[in-house]
């Protein structure tokens, strides 16, 4: 599917991409069998109590990354786009982007949105002052609701902004093997809404606010499911974790 041209109001540059040649099965298999054992020691000199959850979350991270295509994007913006950086015989099994982040306010918003050939919407990254510690930063390989995809046919990537700006550097588009697709992906959205919860709730008391975020059953949500509910380009500011106070 082509994009009609007139209609995108943003055209991006060309695009360079290449592949890591890491699909020998015996390389691979060389370099997760270190990559566990580096875990491993990794687990025991800092005592990370979650020592199974911890080692397969980053596992699936790092096979997902030895069989990938990075795309270069090296693009600002500063307003809402969208880019079409995909290929028609692209198949997509994960997406992560890299790249760095500047709030302007504390109504700030970045968030990037992965579109499918079917105009399913999977959001890979979100941003806003109570989830950031800081408010001009980098980031590497995020990846909210895209660690591990069923084999999706991609259309395109949407930015949305307020007060902000994002330099999208590069995408990662994963074409290894994922046998979980549906499950790994909502484990690994879980795992970062609790770390949402705990950045926002250090937020929260350096800003000198009198409420407390937590867990609930609307965070567990993905985005496509919440703009049902708020409508597109949503910006709760972090209230939707809200648990009590004033």
């Amino acid at each position: 599917m082509n994009p009609p041209e007139a209609d995108k109001g943003f055209i991006p540059r060309p695009l360079g991409r290449f592949n890591i040649p890491l699909n020998t099965p015996l390389l691979c298999g060389g370099v997760v069998y270190y990559i566990v054992i580096y875990l491993v020691s990794y687990q025991k000199t800092t005592g990370n109590e979650n020592k199974s959850d911890f080692i397969t979350e980053c596992l699936i991270t790092s096979v997902l990354t030895l069989n990938s295509q990075i795309i270069n994007i090296d693009t600002t913006f500063v307003s809402d786009g969208e880019i079409y950086p995909f290929s028609q015989d692209d198949t997509i099994k994960g997406l992560k982007i890299s790249g760095n982040v500047i709030l302007n306010t504390d109504t700030s918003l970045v968030r990037v949105i992965f579109v499918d050939n079917m105009y399913n919407e999977y959001m890979i990254y979100e941003c806003y002052p109570l989830i950031s510690t800081k408010l001009d930063f980098s980031f590497d390989d995020v990846c909210d609701e895209t660690l591990c995809l069923d084999q999706i046919n991609p259309y395109s990537v949407k930015v949305e902004i307020i007060n902000a700006s994002i330099t999208l550097a590069n995408i990662m588009m994963s074409e290894g093997s994922c046998n979980n697709a549906e499950s790994d992906r909502y484990a690994s959205k879980r795992a970062l809404d609790l770390k949402k919860v705990d950045t926002m709730n250090l937020m929260i008391q350096k800003y000198g606010m009198n409420w407390n975020a937590d867990d609930n059953a609307e965070i567990a949500m993905y985005y496509m499911d919440k703009t049902k509910i708020y409508g597109e380009k949503y910006n709760l500011r972090g209230f939707d974790y809200y648990d009590e106070g004033v």
